[in-house]
């Protein structure tokens, strides 16, 4: 892992989330298919409460990794999180 990005997962751990954001965006305009910024820029959406966005950014991760755990079961958490129970069900089912 890059300065940069270690710098900003330390960030979005202990919760400065803005910050995070900004240093995980800038990374993204050199890095747009880069599947661990796409998870991480996923699970930022989802701990701001944008789920919608969370949806998108684990969406274009699961392109470049669709068996990767952590991402699809993020997926599943902004999906009950926007009241959509069938679709978290299916989530885990790869649909």
């Amino acid at each position: 892992m890059d300065q940069l990005l270690y710098q900003a997962v330390q960030l979005h751990q202990s919760r400065p989330l803005a910050e995070a954001e900004r240093l995980y965006l800038q990374l993204q305009a050199s890095r747009p298919a880069d599947y661990q910024l796409l998870h991480l820029l996923a699970l930022l959406r989802f701990h701001q409460g944008r789920h919608h966005e969370a949806l998108q950014y684990g969406d274009a991760a699961l392109k470049l990794q669709p068996a990767a755990a952590e991402t699809i079961s993020n997926r599943a958490l902004s999906l009950q999180a926007l009241g959509r129970p069938a679709r978290t069900l299916m989530a885990f089912d790869g649909h």
